[in-house]
């Protein structure tokens, strides 16, 4: 993706967590995130709201079904009356042990 002059990788975060790639549609939404200076895509189906959060809210991962998923997770946080999980971006955008750029 080419954003204001360079381009950055997109990740699809469907396929980082085991999962089929997102379908093409048209609410699909491309989230800009930085980690370790580098700016980075992220490809979601949707995005209902952005929060933001302290660090102390954040509680301990519960057990997971998916190794994908687990490397990814760094813990969950109350969110109305249900559990949003938080991600690790670093995990996410790293292939092995390099960081994809």
């Amino acid at each position: 993706m080419n954003l204001r002059g360079s381009v950055i990788p997109i990740f699809d975060l469907a396929v980082r967590f085991g999962l089929n790639r997102t379908p093409d549609n048209a609410r699909n939404v491309v989230v800009i995130a930085a980690h370790d200076n580098q700016t980075v895509g992220l490809l979601v189906e949707s995005v209902s709201e952005i929060l933001s959060v302290s660090r102390d809210r954040i509680q301990e991962t519960p057990d997971l079904r998916s190794d994908n998923s687990r490397q990814s997770i760094i813990g969950v946080i109350t969110v109305d009356e249900g559990m949003t999980r938080v991600i690790d971006l670093g995990a996410v955008i790293t292939t092995g042990k390099r960081t994809v750029q």
